[in-house]
């Protein structure tokens, strides 16, 4: 497997995806936008908007879109509710302002439908294991659970409140989830265990700001905040600062064993001892993704 670009998304009247390699447009995903995704496995780049622009499958062999999906906003709502690629089933996941959750196949096939739970909108996901984990937030009361969904028939198995508002969701085992978030005043962590389905804090991070939590594998996390770049690792349960540069969203490149990380000026290739491999200068950025031959 190598790594073939780096997407990246900038902003302006309408957001346009680019490629590192040479700054060429590769699409215009429209005048908002909520997530960029690739599927390196089917050469397929996902775009999505908020209110107004479609969540879009663009083949980047083909230089074309595959399928799409409608946006369907009313009342000045945001549509889609989270959008990313899982590699675990090679499906994409997004979810709606209806409430509804969608995995769906690389031909644009809902594989499966978790139905509206109700009082709730989802958020953020991740897969453990076999089931969907997602963050759903209350329209009303303002807090949030984890819910867990069979992959297959989308049927709700679980829930269980959690006392902050989650940002993200990776797996630590096939039955444990580290779920990253933040409370109004700091970032917190917790494991969520679905066996029990129970939620347990071992550390805490301190009153920054959260931008983006990249997972490297699964003992090590990087968590980009308002005061730069910090590594860290369950297993010593502790926490250092590898770069003091303030990044808003970035991927860890498994081939390159490096960082990619993007502000609104610039994308860094870093080290995960905080070292700078390569800079390239760009403007309005907001989001970015890797591209792998396969």
């Amino acid at each position: 497997r190598q790594l073939l670009d780096v997407l990246y998304v900038e902003g302006g009247s309408q957001y346009t995806v680019k490629s590192m390699n040479d700054g060429s447009v590769l699409n215009t995903v429209g005048s908002d936008f909520l997530d960029l995704s690739v599927n390196s496995y089917d050469q397929l780049m996902y775009t999505s908007g908020r209110q107004h622009a479609n969540l879009v499958a663009y083949d980047l062999e083909d230089n074309n879109e595959s399928w799409s999906r409608q946006n369907m906003s009313i009342g000045g709502n945001d549509w889609f509710l989270g959008m990313t690629y899982f590699s675990i089933g090679r499906e994409l996941y997004y979810g709606d302002q209806d409430g509804n959750k969608f995995l769906v196949s690389k031909s644009g096939q809902s594989n499966m439908v978790a139905n509206a739970v109700s009082g709730f909108l989802p958020e953020e996901a991740g897969f453990v294991g076999d089931e969907l984990v997602v963050d759903e937030g209350a329209v009303s009361l303002g807090h949030h659970s984890i819910m867990t969904f069979n992959e297959t028939s989308g049927t709700l198995i679980q829930s269980v409140s959690i006392p902050f508002d989650p940002q993200a969701i990776y797996p630590k085992s096939n039955s444990e989830a580290f779920v990253f978030g933040h409370d109004g005043t700091q970032i917190r962590m917790a494991i969520y265990n679905l066996t029990t389905n129970s939620l347990w804090e071992p550390y805490s991070f301190g009153t920054m700001d959260l931008n983006e939590v990249i997972q490297i594998d699964s003992d090590r996390l990087v968590l980009l905040t308002n005061s730069g770049v910090d590594l860290y690792t369950y297993s010593s349960n502790g926490s250092v600062n590898i770069s003091n540069q303030v990044f808003d969203k970035g991927k860890f490149c498994t081939t390159c064993n490096s960082l990619f990380l993007l502000n609104s000026n610039e994308i860094v290739e870093m080290s995960l001892q905080g070292s700078t491999i390569q800079t390239q200068t760009i403007s309005n950025g907001v989001d970015l993704d890797l591209r792998y031959n396969k």
